[in-house]
């Protein structure tokens, strides 16, 4: 970033007034990450990182001059940070072992008060929806496994279908990967919140790798 975002960004910092920062690093995003790391060491606040999915292993592969700057700066940030947090425990234990800190496993969160039970699609097909990225170094094959073995269910005689809502982003570039699924479905309209949790509910069976 530049000075005047510099100065926009210690500003709003100073306006906010933070106990203290939670910060999820990611690649690709060299300006952004030089700023977090500033107000990290410059502010004194005690802060927790978040780590998604294992991004470090697989930078490591794909550009290892990256992934040679960033691994420095997350395992300074590991070493300081007052909570550590992962997806899963398994993550959790891999980057324990890795990293020789311990994190916490903690996934998403939801209000039960926003899912009230809904009915389930009126009809006796089995339907599997699925909603997020078809990112090919993320959720595509096991999507892509998904549609199979549904395709492989329904020309056993199942009535079974696979339902995907994603961006038309991803859409587009999975075109070609299931055009011979013949089960398997696309959408790509926005839902609002309650219209997105009521969908997602009136499946037989959700996913989001």
């Amino acid at each position: 970033p530049g000075d005047r975002a510099l100065a926009a960004a210690w500003a709003s910092i100073a306006r906010l007034a933070p106990e203290l920062i939670l910060y999820r690093p990611v690649p690709n995003t060299a300006g952004l990450h030089a700023l977090a790391m500033e107000i990290i060491a410059e502010s004194g606040l005690p802060y927790a990182v978040w780590i998604m999915d294992d991004w470090p292993a697989a930078l490591e592969i794909r550009d290892a001059e990256q992934f040679s700057a960033l691994d420095a700066d997350w395992r300074k940030l590991v070493a300081g940070a007052a909570r550590r947090f992962a997806i899963s425990d398994e993550m959790a234990d891999a980057f324990e072992k890795r990293y020789g800190a311990r994190f916490m496993p903690i996934a998403n969160g939801v209000d039960p008060l926003e899912w009230p039970l809904q009915e389930k699609c009126a009809s006796d097909r089995f339907v599997i929806r699925y909603a997020g990225s078809l990112a090919e170094n993320m959720t595509l094959s096991t999507i892509a496994l998904v549609a199979e073995a549904v395709e492989r269910l329904a020309d056993g005689g199942a009535d079974i279908a696979f339902e995907i809502k994603t961006r038309p982003i991803w859409k587009r570039r999975a075109a070609d990967l299931f055009s011979r699924f013949k089960h398997t479905s696309f959408f790509t309209d926005d839902l609002t919140a309650a219209d997105y949790r009521a969908w997602l509910q009136r499946a037989d069976a959700t996913g989001n790798p």
